[in-house]
């Protein structure tokens, strides 16, 4: 397969092919880059996400031996072989290819989007992380206050100033305020079900 116009370039498509191109060019194969070579591949995967793709399209019934398909506007043109259809080629415009700003403020956008998620993510993993560490060690604490220090009473504020912290104390409005066993049930996340 061949390419004319703002780059030459010629593409093995035995039996057919799809390929990426952009405002840049045609992107090299995947399966032709060197992993180990950094440059090469870093340019290939910071411009694959703004590719398009076309293929190469070997003997269907279209009538040619070879066609193409793509979503990038394009125009046809016929290429004959002793005057029997042979290719159905494809003209484009690289100004297709290029990423608009519509589409640079619908990255810009999303990426903003995803920035507060992951702020949000890491603000309830601190959380959860202060929650189970302050338990871990409040709950042995306040059963050597009871066993050892001042007793029960002295011990539950232990308990009662862990919960405070993240705002566990239960509510005195919980139907089950007055029972803990049935509290514990209500609350108690349920696996399973």
């Amino acid at each position: 397969m061949e390419i004319y116009g703002v780059q030459r370039e010629e593409i093995g498509a035995y039996d057919g092919t799809t390929f990426l191109i952009d405002a840049k060019g045609v992107l090299q194969q995947r399966d032709e880059i060197d992993l180990d070579d950094d440059e090469a591949a870093e340019d290939y995967f910071s411009r694959k996400g703004n590719a398009k793709s076309i293929e190469a399209v070997f003997a269907d019934d279209s009538g040619y031996t070879w066609s193409y398909t793509t979503d990038i506007p394009h125009a046809c043109f016929d290429i004959l072989e002793d005057g029997e259809n042979y290719c159905r080629g494809i003209v484009i415009d690289t100004a297709d290819l290029k990423v608009t700003n519509s589409n640079e403020s619908e990255l810009t956008e999303r990426l903003a989007i995803a920035e507060k998620q992951i702020k949000a993510f890491e603000e309830n993993h601190r959380v959860l992380v202060d929650i189970l560490e302050g338990n871990s060690v409040a709950m042995p604490a306040a059963w050597i206050e009871w066993k050892n220090g001042k007793g029960a009473e002295s011990a539950m504020e232990w308990i009662e100033n862990t919960l405070d912290g993240p705002d566990l104390i239960p509510d005195e409005t919980d139907e089950n305020y007055n029972d803990a066993q049935k509290y514990f049930d209500a609350h108690s996340p349920k696996y399973g079900t």
